[in-house]
């Protein structure tokens, strides 16, 4: 999952959930007649809508984090306090949450991290495969028309939602892992 396309997996899901099966929409955030539908209905009818641009972007966007973690806790469950830990009693849940888990989350949130700014960015294409309204349809719209302010605008924004991610990112660190601090000496 990890290497295919947003956009593709997105094609796929519409080809096979919406157009074979007739399960899901194919596009469009709302049917066009949403009034006698009611607040609860409304809302079930835009979580119906949005189940296939969701799915398309969290398969692919963390498979990333899935294999560093993977990867990571291999490494980690051969450490030595992993076996000091056993030693000590502690059952293997314990074990692989509290001492295992919490040392491999590190390269785990990194990779978090850039699978949302990656979903982010494949948000751009999948709203305009699903036809949804959203930035990344003003975006692609404000392109096509060679509207310099708005795309500019939506670059813009996008960029400080990524730079807010990687602040996020620190914070987090901080929360796993003690040894880490803000604003140590050089």
């Amino acid at each position: 999952m990890y290497s295919i396309p947003f956009f593709w997996l997105g094609w796929i899901l519409v080809g096979v959930f919406s157009y074979e099966l007739g399960l899901f929409p194919s596009g469009s955030m709302m049917p066009a007649f949403t009034s006698s539908f009611g607040w609860a209905g409304a809302v079930t009818n835009l979580l119906w809508h949005m189940t296939l641009p969701v799915l398309s972007l969290a398969l692919v966007g963390w498979a990333g984090p899935m294999l560093i973690m993977r990867t990571t806790m291999q490494d980690v469950v051969d450490a030595d306090y992993v076996d000091f830990a056993r030693a000590q009693g502690y059952d293997e849940p314990t074990v692989m949450t509290r001492f295992g888990a919490r040392n491999a989350l590190i390269p785990v949130v990194t990779q978090g991290i850039i699978g949302i700014a990656f979903m982010i960015d494949g948000s751009v294409i999948v709203e305009t495969v699903f036809s949804w309204p959203g930035i990344g349809q003003l975006l692609v719209n404000a392109i096509f028309a060679k509207d310099l302010p708005t795309a500019l605008a939506a670059f813009y924004t996008l960029g400080v939602l990524i730079v807010v991610l990687r602040l996020i990112t620190d914070v987090v660190y901080t929360m796993i892992d003690p040894r880490i601090e803000f604003g140590g000496e050089a």
